[in-house]
């Protein structure tokens, strides 16, 4: 759990820094955690389509 959310803030504090767009933000954290398919998953079920 201290991994998960760790890798969280670090994703949101660099990823507004470099301003990158929220749904991207959290489909990268996504695929740290979870893989690459998990993350395709939840972009297509957002409909995330230009993100897959």
């Amino acid at each position: 759990m201290i991994i998960i959310i760790v890798n969280m803030l670090f994703s949101f504090v660099f990823g507004k820094l470099l301003k990158f767009d929220l749904e991207e933000i959290i489909l990268a954290s996504n695929a740290n955690i979870g893989g690459p398919t998990t993350a395709a998953g939840m972009a297509i079920s957002q409909g995330w389509n230009k993100l897959v």
